[in-house]
């Protein structure tokens, strides 16, 4: 919470956008209102999102899907890049398995999908390594930290326009790899 409010302050300093009237939100004067009405206005817009949104996460499905699928050399394609790009996180102390790699992939669809992706490719690489724990504490932070879900980022594009989309997506790459590189050569001098 406290990296997010003094990146906040930072990101402030340095934007050239002024504040809108019109972004800051205000709250309407309180009125009862029945149940029905707020039930039927919550099922609307729930069904609403949620259709919008089905979309998005059903051609990110697809395309996992389909890289768990597609073999290359006997390795599945998803392992194949997962391996590719590990080097990137060499430094952070997990890119020497590419499981961790993997399973960031897969954090594009959702970070809940982080976890249950590790334990599985785990489960089926039988490697017969023993975990790390300080590594696994730096892939929590990296992970808590890293760039957020798709429909996130889908937010962020129709809110805000697709630089700031991607302007957002790097500063939070950077800010996420920088803390768990500081961390790394901290936690490797115990």
């Amino acid at each position: 919470v406290l990296c997010v409010l003094c990146f906040s302050e930072l990101i402030s300093l340095f934007s050239d956008k002024k504040i809108n009237r019109e972004d800051i939100v205000e709250l309407p004067v309180y009125r009862k209102i029945k149940m029905i009405v707020l039930f039927r206005k919550v099922v609307q817009q729930s069904q609403s999102y949620i259709r919008k949104l089905c979309h998005v996460l059903l051609l990110v499905f697809a395309f996992v899907y389909l890289l768990q699928n597609l073999m290359i050399n006997k390795i599945s394609l998803y392992e194949w890049i997962a391996k590719g790009i590990s080097i990137i996180f060499k430094p952070l102390g997990f890119g020497e398995n590419w499981i961790y790699v993997a399973s960031l992939i897969s954090g594009i669809v959702a970070k809940e999908a982080v976890a249950g992706t590790f334990t599985m490719l785990l489960q089926q690489s039988n490697m017969g390594w023993i975990v790390d724990h300080r590594i696994n504490f730096i892939y929590l932070v990296f992970v808590s930290l890293t760039i957020p879900c798709v429909l996130t980022c889908h937010t962020i594009k129709h809110k805000f326009g697709m630089k700031m989309m991607i302007k957002s997506m790097l500063f939070s790459f950077m800010v996420s790899y920088g803390i768990s590189w500081l961390l790394y050569q901290f936690i490797m001098l115990f």
